[in-house]
């Protein structure tokens, strides 16, 4: 099935190359899982996974690192906000792990 929306995008982040699937009619947003040391390979691996569909270079104001630097950040945040809630809540427990409610005591 052929999208006329549908395009692969590929860039150079660092080091390394990177490939996207795009449909915007169907707003998805694939993300390779690898990277790749160049474009070629970054290429030939999105043909492989999506065969006959155009091939893009991202826009001039696309910057994926940032985006990725907002997600870590975001789910960093997540988590040492986890860790100190459940520290706090041991620590007002005294350590010990308090049973549910109605289980009876043996």
């Amino acid at each position: 099935m052929s999208r006329t929306s549908a395009y692969v995008e590929v860039w150079e982040e660092g080091a390394a190359w990177h490939w996207t699937y795009h449909d915007p009619d169907e707003d998805v947003v694939l993300l390779g899982n690898r990277t790749f040391p160049t474009r070629k390979a970054a290429v030939a691996a999105a043909r492989t996974a999506y065969p006959g569909m155009p091939i893009r270079e991202p826009a001039a104001g696309t910057d994926h690192l940032a985006a990725r630097t907002i997600t870590a950040t975001a789910l960093g945040a997540l988590g040492a906000g986890a860790t100190l809630f459940m520290r706090r809540r041991l620590k007002r427990s005294g350590g010990r792990r308090t049973k549910p409610p109605g289980k009876p005591t043996r």
